[in-house]
């Protein structure tokens, strides 16, 4: 009866490491292609850590039309909005 259990117990544990480690992964993705996205539109690497990709992923859930409102407020620059001049370039040929 124990050995059940035990099992049970194996497969709980191993499902949910599974699933801690895929939303780090998608925290830390989520990060990475912000900072990417700045760097490639001009703005530089914002001056943002691994460390907070989990609090960006948050935020950036929370509010997914505004990407650049994800980054903590202490950064000057998050991934680009709309309204960038290479955005707008870009939407005022249609």
């Amino acid at each position: 009866m124990s050995d059940e259990n035990d099992e049970v117990y194996v497969l709980f544990f191993g499902v949910s490491l599974v699933i801690v480690l895929f939303g780090a992964l998608c925290s830390f993705l989520i990060w990475l292609s912000g900072q990417m996205s700045a760097l490639l539109t001009g703005g530089g690497w914002p001056d943002s850590s691994p460390k907070d990709c989990l609090e960006i992923a948050f935020h950036f859930v929370r509010h997914p039309g505004d990407p650049s409102s994800s980054w903590p407020p202490r950064q000057s620059w998050g991934p680009p909005r709309p309204s960038t001049p290479c955005c707008s370039r870009f939407w005022r040929r249609w």
